[in-house]
This record gives C-alpha cells, sequence and structure tokens, in this order.
C-alpha cells in the first residue's frame, strides 16, 4: 500500500504540474503550429493548402488537439497537457516492457524532473524542437537501455525507433543527423544478435522495410495531395535560400553540404562544451543548469569508457554533438526551446547514470575505478541538487505568481479578429499579417491564400511572391489589416514587399486615409493595444466595399467620426 501511495503521489503531482504549466506563457511559433491544426480540420492540408517550410507533424498533433479545444488557445494547451501526460507515462510503459522494470527504476523521477522543469523550458508548448524530443527520447532511452543491459533488439524495438524517430524528423528537419545515427546503431544491434546468414535473405529485409515504410507513407500522402512539389520547395529550397543561418556560404549560394555542415555543428560544440566545462571547479550555483547537463554527459561517456562500452559511448557521444543543430550548450537559457532534444537527452543521461554508479561502488570491481566513480557520484550529486532547487525554484516562483496574480496566464483575448469577425462574414476572405497566427486562428472568415504570413524569405522569392498575389487577386479580401512597421529577423517588412504594398495601394484604402467630405474616422478606446497602435492606418478596405465596412464599424462601436 505504500509503493502504490507512492506512485498515486508521483501521478497527481505530475498531472498538477503539467496543468499548471499549460496555462503560462504564448509564442508565435506555437500559434503558427495551432493555425496550422485549425486549417487542417478545416480542408487545408500544408505545403499544397497552406505554406509551410517546418514539418507536417505538428501541424497533425495540433488538429488532433483541436477536435476537442476547438477554437481556443486555453483549452488548447489544457486538453495538450493530458497529451503530454499520456505521452510521458506510456514511454515508461513502453520502455519497461522491453528493458524491465528494474531498469526502469529512474524514470518515475526522470518524469517528475520534466514536468518541473517544462515552465522553465517551455516544453508545454506544441512546439516542433518539444515533439522532436519527445519522440526522440524513447529511442535514445531504448539503445541506451538495451545495450547497457545486454539486451538484443527486437522488430518491435526496430518499429519503434522507425516511427517515433520518423515523427521526430518531420517535426524538425533539424534533427537528421540524430535520426542517421539511431537508425545506424538500432540495425547494427539488430543484425548483430539477430542477423541471418546469408545476409541477403528475405528475413533480413524485414527491418529495413520496417524503418523504410513510415518515409514511404509520408511519401504517399505528398503524392496523394499533390504536395510533393511544395513540400521540395517550401522544406529544402526555401529553408537552403532563406532561412539556414548557421551555415557559411555566399549569399546567392543555396547548396548546403551535409558533411561540411557536420563538421562545423560538431566543431562549434566542442568550442562551447569545452567553454563550459572549464568552469566546473568553480563551483557557481547561482545558474548550474548547464553546467549540470555538460557533466552529466561527460560523466557517462567516462562510465561507458571505463566499463569497455566503447561503441555505446560513441553513440551518446554523436546523439549528444548532433542536439545542437540551432543551440549549443554554453548558451542555453531559460525558454530555450530549441534546445528540447539536447536538454531532455542530458538528463535522461543523468537519471540514468546516478543510480549506476552507486551500484558500482558496491560491485567488485578495481579499487581505482570505485575512486572515479565515487568521486563522479559526489561530483556530479552536487551539481544536480543545485540544479534541481534552481528549477523547482523557478517552477515554484512561476505557479505562486501565477495563482497569486502578478504573472498573466494565458487568455482567449484576440485583439483584431474581432473586429475583423464583425465586419466579415464566414464566406468572405479577410487576412491580418504580415506575422499574425494568433490573430488568424480567432478569425472566422476564409483566408485567401496559402502563404498566411509575409516575412522575408517569401518576399524574396519570386515564385511565392507570383503565387500569393495571384491568390489575392483571386480571392480578394473584404478588409486586410497589415502592419508596414513590422520587423522580422531584423528586415523591415517595407524592405521586402513593394509587390504586396502596390497591390494595397492600388485596390484598398486605409481608415486612416478614408473620409467623406470633412468627417474622419478613428477607432475607439481600446482596439487592438490602444490608440498608439494607430489602427486607422493598419486596416485597409476594399475600395468597391469601403462604404458599407465603415457603417458596419460604427453601427459596432469600433471607430467614431471625427470632424477634421
Amino acid at each position: 500500500m505504500k509503493l502504490n501511495f507512492w506512485k498515486l503521489g508521483v501521478f497527481l503531482f505530475v498531472i498538477f504540474a503539467f496543468f499548471a504549466n499549460s496555462l503560462h506563457e504564448s509564442y508565435p511559433d506555437e500559434f503558427d503550429n495551432i493555425l496550422g491544426g485549425w486549417r487542417i480540420l478545416h480542408g487545408s492540408l500544408p505545403y499544397a493548402g497552406f505554406f509551410t517550410h517546418h514539418g507536417p507533424v505538428p501541424y497533425f498533433i495540433a488538429a488532433l488537439v483541436g477536435i476537442f479545444s476547438g477554437q481556443s488557445f486555453v483549452i488548447f494547451r489544457i486538453v495538450y497537457a493530458f497529451l503530454l501526460i499520456a505521452i510521458a507515462f506510456s514511454t515508461f510503459v513502453f520502455l519497461k516492457k522491453q528493458v524491465g522494470a528494474k531498469a526502469l527504476n529512474f524514470y518515475p523521477f526522470f518524469i517528475v524532473f520534466l514536468a518541473i522543469s517544462a515552465t522553465y523550458y517551455w516544453t508545454q508548448m506544441l512546439l516542433a524542437d518539444n515533439i522532436a524530443a519527445l519522440a526522440f527520447l524513447p529511442v535514445f532511452a531504448l539503445i541506451i537501455l538495451k545495450t547497457t543491459y545486454k539486451k538484443s533488439i527486437t522488430l518491435i524495438d526496430v518499429s519503434a525507433v522507425s516511427v517515433m524517430s520518423s515523427i521526430g524528423l518531420y517535426s524538425s528537419l533539424t534533427y537528421i543527423y540524430i535520426f542517421v545515427v539511431t537508425h545506424i546503431a538500432v540495425l547494427y544491434l539488430y543484425f548483430r544478435d539477430n542477423g541471418y546468414r546469408p545476409l541477403f535473405t528475405l528475413k533480413n529485409v524485414y527491418p529495413l522495410a520496417i524503418v523504410l515504410f513510415p518515409h514511404l507513407l509520408f511519401f504517399l500522402y505528398l503524392f496523394v495531395t499533390q504536395s510533393l512539389s511544395d513540400y521540395i520547395y517550401q522544406n529544402y529550397i526555401f529553408n537552403a535560400k532563406y532561412y539556414i543561418y548557421n551555415y557559411p556560404r555566399p549569399s546567392e549560394s543555396t547548396f548546403i553540404n551535409p558533411v561540411r555542415y557536420a563538421i562545423l555543428i560538431a566543431h562549434w560544440f566542442f568550442v562551447n562544451f569545452y567553454t563550459l566545462l572549464l568552469g566546473a571547479f568553480k563551483f557557481d550555483f547561482s545558474f548550474p543548469v548547464n553546467l549540470t547537463m555538460a557533466i552529466g554527459n561527460v560523466a557517462l561517456v567516462v562510465y561507458l569508457l571505463l566499463n569497455k562500452r566503447y561503441k555505446l559511448a560513441a553513440f551518446v557521444i554523436l546523439t549528444i554533438i548532433y542536439t545542437n543543430v540551432r543551440s549549443n550548450p554554453l548558451n542555453s537559457k531559460e525558454t530555450d526551446y530549441q534546445s528540447a532534444v539536447y536538454n531532455i537527452f542530458s538528463f535522461f543521461n543523468i537519471f540514468f547514470l546516478l543510480p549506476k554508479l552507486y551500484e558500482s561502488l558496491n560491485a567488485n570491481i578495481a579499487v581505482a575505478k570505485k575512486i572515479v566513480f565515487g568521486f563522479i557520484l559526489v561530483f556530479l550529486g552536487i551539481y544536480g541538487f543545485f540544479t534541481l532547487l534552481h528549477l523547482t525554484f523557478k517552477f515554484n516562483s512561476k505557479v505562486v505568481s501565477k495563482y497569486m496574480g502578478d504573472m498573466p496566464l494565458i487568455y482567449d483575448r484576440p485583439k483584431i479578429a474581432p473586429m475583423v469577425n464583425a465586419i466579415v462574414s464566414k464566406d468572405e476572405y479577410a487576412w491580418i499579417g504580415p506575422f499574425e497566427f494568433e490573430e488568424l486562428f480567432y478569425t472566422n472568415s476564409k483566408i485567401p491564400s496559402k502563404y498566411h504570413i509575409l516575412v522575408y524569405g517569401i518576399g524574396a522569392s519570386e515564385k511565392i511572391r507570383t503565387e500569393m498575389l495571384a491568390d489575392f487577386q483571386k480571392n480578394k479580401p473584404r478588409v486586410i489589416v497589415f502592419d508596414k512597421g513590422f520587423v522580422y529577423l531584423g528586415k523591415s517588412v517595407e524592405s521586402y514587399s513593394e509587390f504586396f504594398l502596390r497591390f494595397l495601394s492600388e485596390n484598398y484604402v486605409s481608415l486612416f486615409e478614408y473620409r467623406n467630405g470633412d468627417i474622419l474616422y478613428r477607432f475607439i478606446n481600446p482596439v487592438g493595444n490602444s490608440d498608439k497602435d494607430n489602427l486607422e492606418s493598419k486596416v485597409y478596405v476594399d475600395r468597391q466595399n469601403v462604404e458599407e465596412v465603415v457603417k458596419k464599424l460604427l453601427e459596432k462601436k469600433y471607430i467614431k467620426e471625427v470632424r477634421d
């Protein structure tokens, strides 16, 4: 009964923690996924139906959650929190079934830690890196545990690796190197223990077919939905030409050498990792998190090398390196969700290693090894203790601050969408841009183009400019809300959207410019953020419908007449 009470306590705390985290913070990239999921539920599929240079998985997960949450961000987060809880515990159940309960004694504590750290690292958000982390975790853990406890890789294991790593890959192509490393590892382990001789037999084809199946299924999706060319352009050409920022090349080049890129990632990882480790003996616990992860990863590699597990040590090194394609271990910080895979892998290593070190101290091994393992246990234990305190303090301060009203919760309070919904019907077109996923999610009218944002890459691509303009001309919005002062990644929208500004000038009139004799029209406070938003200069009305739209805005008391 004590054991059951302990399990119940862990379970209830995890539910509480994930629920508390779900009401914390919002971020545009998450609203990108939520809007994409909402568009899927309304008949538009990724790539052919709407533009994205990201993987498709987050959008389909958002669509699944959206079935239950509807057009509410708050309910979406709560439903998603329970999905995260289900993923965490189902991963534990799967690993326990494949490896054995004894090997997973540490895992419930690891789940509790993930729940506590989620609010710090924004793991509660539906973001591509977070999904990739949760997908690759069972893959990484399965290979580590099966190899450590000398258990054979089965076809079920190969299937799990194939499916989960594909989910991670098609959440973010950033993790292509981890995908390759984990597949090489699991296939090597499978054929080492289960391979049939001669090599070229039908039974040896099974694991290869299992590995290929998710990709054939995705290709079939692209083929059936006629999205293949859109996917290639948006996810490869567009990313290579306009988005990947940490690969040195001439500005006109669109080719990325994957071998050179892998070398660069490894180089900068070691530079940052080495710099971080130089502070290990300073014992500065004001921010111990990054150093704890680094020490834990080094400690696991040392433990494996001393136990002559050289291949497994190489696997750990490679996976840790290539979790840092868009992040680095030195500068990772609070809210740095792009470090999600590195963070989760690193903390898994720590929770896995600490009990193994303790077991080694009681085992019949050489004294020298006991001394090394004892030192590592104490050293890592000290840093781990202060990291747990740091993250628990952050969790507690945020939860209490939200409960006491000192920090805001999340809300369903769009600023512009209600005004657009009041004057545009569900069968008409409207657009809010250039980068307004949240407002578009709450908008009931149709979106005129598959390109629902206007960032630099879209404005710089002649192909996309042509298609976007054709969409807007064909599905002419009744109202467009457009912020000409928008800046994204250091580039102002006016510097790359001349084609769209010309379309606005020829077909629309801003409310700021429109007048009826000597009468001007201005928004009544509060609309948008405030009068300082100068919303009149951002609302553009189709010249053919301007009088009707102005009349509706007056009737709904969004605007007032002002004599010049």
